[in-house]
């Protein structure tokens, strides 16, 4: 299965094989990276759960000025997801393991809600 969250420059790409394990890669622009990989389901709640849920403390740290919570840091390559509020937006950085930005996004609630929705239908694709 495949679930692709675009928008703007970037993909997010989650790649679901048939145990379950699932492999996430950014694309930005011409170039595609390998975050890493880790359960179907941990991968689309985190994701799900770092989009839907308010940001109001458990910071891990500062991003470009922003205060940021963890949502997703993966086996094997070890690229982690950040999240952190800018007035209306939230925004999403995504870190390679040696703690370098790759690329970060600035989703509105509708670019949220459209992303939630591909979530949630990814996961109900498995328990149907």
């Amino acid at each position: 299965m495949v679930i692709k969250l675009a928008i703007q420059n970037i993909a997010l790409t989650l790649l679901s094989d048939t145990d379950d394990w699932c492999e996430v890669e950014l694309a930005i622009r011409d170039k595609v990276v390998r975050l890493g990989a880790d359960q179907r389901d941990i991968v689309i709640n985190r994701l799900i759960s770092g989009l839907e849920n308010e940001i109001t403390d458990r910071f891990v740290g500062v991003i470009n000025g922003l205060n940021v919570v963890g949502i997703l840091s993966l086996f094997e390559e070890h690229g982690t997801i950040y999240a952190g509020d800018s007035g209306e937006h939230r925004i999403l950085f995504f870190q390679d393991s040696s703690g370098a930005l790759l690329e970060n996004v600035a989703l509105t609630m509708t670019d949220r809600e459209h992303w939630l929705a591909q979530l949630r239908e990814g996961m109900n694709e498995r328990e149907s």
